[in-house]
């Protein structure tokens, strides 16, 4: 006899509940979190903070904690997936794991893309993005970035997603990013001098973003009419 949509909801559930008693998640410092105080949770995403924050290398295992919030009720919840995503990146931050934190930003600005194909509900879009941009910035602001061509990258995402109020200080880091990548690509040539001509060594970054997201990201009053054909 087949199991039900309610009774497998709450096998998973039992499930769940063991593997945040498991991984000791506390309800309170030093104080383990019980069954019926995780039944009882107004937020269950709250359970999924304390997990990371407790289990410091978990977010490397991100297919069990995105399936561990599936049983805890959100299957099917892109805003809810949206939120974990920016967990497992924040802790990735926190653990100095840039190159994981980028990856995450990516994967939740794919998810964006497929809500803005597939989901007419504009409220349940407007809260994805509103974490989306948070934490594409956050990721993209980090001095330790590496990557210039990646860290311009999550700026443009941050600068696309978020409300116009916002605008101006993510372009004015965007700015100093794109003149960090000019000058790293004028050291490069000064040390290749052979290779292409200068003025392909010279282009920027944001010539080869811009087709499919920034274009064109300098015109002032005209970001977000630009933008919103892409989300």
């Amino acid at each position: 006899m087949p199991i039900s949509d309610t009774i497998q909801a709450e096998i998973e559930f039992i499930e769940a509940t063991h593997t945040l008693t498991e991984r000791k998640v506390y309800h309170q410092p030093g104080i383990p979190i019980h069954p019926m105080q995780i039944r009882l949770a107004p937020n269950k995403l709250d359970l999924i903070t304390r997990l990371l924050s407790t289990n410091e290398d978990a977010y490397y295992d991100s297919k069990s904690i995105m399936e561990l919030a599936k049983k805890l009720g959100y299957r099917n919840d892109k805003v809810a997936e949206v939120k974990i995503m920016a967990m497992l990146a924040d802790a990735a931050l926190r653990d100095s794991n840039l190159s994981f934190a980028y990856s995450m930003c990516i994967n939740i600005v794919n998810i964006i893309k497929s809500m803005r194909n597939n989901d007419k509900i504009e409220t349940i879009l407007n809260s994805a993005k509103d974490v989306a941009w948070r934490i594409c910035y956050e990721v993209a602001k980090q001095e330790t970035f590496q990557n210039l061509e990646k860290q311009m990258t999550l700026m443009g995402y941050a600068l696309a997603l978020c409300p116009s109020d916002q605008a101006v200080d993510i372009l004015n880091v965007w700015r100093k990013i794109d003149n960090e990548y000019r000058l790293e690509l004028v050291r490069k040539a000064s040390e290749k001098s052979t290779e292409k001509p200068r003025s392909e060594r010279l282009k920027p970054v944001v010539e080869r973003v811009e087709s499919s997201l920034l274009t064109p990201l300098l015109q002032g009053d005209r970001i977000k009419s630009v933008f919103s054909r892409f989300f």
